[in-house]
């Protein structure tokens, strides 16, 4: 079976979005990775030159866990 990646958008811990998170993982027999987008904090754009589009190279912004997605 192939992997899944779920996007938790949910800003509620037990959400509809969390549940449906969770059946998926359960129907994928936990091969699936989850992440929720609400727990990383993700920071805006700002003045980077748009690095992440000229180059290989990644966001500044991003932190480790956040690249993963």
């Amino acid at each position: 079976m192939n992997k899944c990646t779920i996007l938790n958008f949910s800003s509620r811990e037990n959400g509809n979005c969390a549940r449906i998170g969770e059946y998926l993982l359960n129907y994928y027999q936990k091969k699936a990775t989850v992440f929720t987008i609400d727990a990383n904090n993700f920071a805006p754009c700002n003045a980077c030159n748009y690095q992440c589009l000229k180059s290989e190279m990644f966001c500044p912004q991003l932190n480790h866990e956040q690249r993963k997605i």
